[in-house]
């Protein structure tokens, strides 16, 4: 019921998350999913700012 509730409750609001998530072991492995991409793109960073391409504005 704590679910149900909480679902009502967020699409009641102005803005609504995109993704919700529910419980603590959701929670849990969102926030290590983002540990890993920051992890990944502070390594790769480099990479991904070289294929940068750059507009003239005549």
């Amino acid at each position: 019921m704590k679910a149900a509730k909480a679902i009502v409750d967020v699409t009641e609001t102005a803005e609504p998350p995109l993704r919700l998530q529910l419980g603590e072991d959701a929670v849990a492995r969102v926030e290590a999913k983002l540990e890993l991409v920051r992890r990944e793109l502070d390594a790769w960073r480099h990479v991904a700012l070289s294929t940068a391409v750059r507009v003239s504005t005549r």
